[in-house]
């Protein structure tokens, strides 16, 4: 979200690392979406482990609002409608210049 939060999805070298570049190194294999549920609200709280991946497209974000069709709409109306994703973040600690080992 422009201006609020960190763009980051993983930690390469101890580093944050957006996923545009995360994909550009080719280390982006799979992004794990977590469905949202009463049972399961406090992920909303670990900014270490979960974040929002916004579909522009469906809601965008600008001035601290979603938008549906050029209008403002709560967060988890634009979760409803399939504009926010929540995702796992990760720790990536191998070597991005390597091939997959084989499975």
């Amino acid at each position: 979200m422009p201006g609020l939060g960190d763009k980051q999805v993983c930690k390469v070298n101890s580093q944050n690392v957006a996923i545009r570049e995360m994909h550009k190194m080719g280390g982006v294999k799979y992004v794990k979406p977590v469905e949202l549920i009463h049972q399961n609200l406090e992920i909303l709280k670990d900014r270490d482990k979960y974040m929002f991946l916004i579909d522009r497209r469906i809601t965008p974000f600008k001035d601290n609002n979603f938008y549906l069709e050029g209008r403002p709409i709560p967060i988890d109306a634009a979760y409803n409608v399939g504009g926010i994703h929540i995702v796992v973040t990760d720790t990536f600690s191998g070597d991005l210049s390597q091939p997959d080992p084989p499975r």
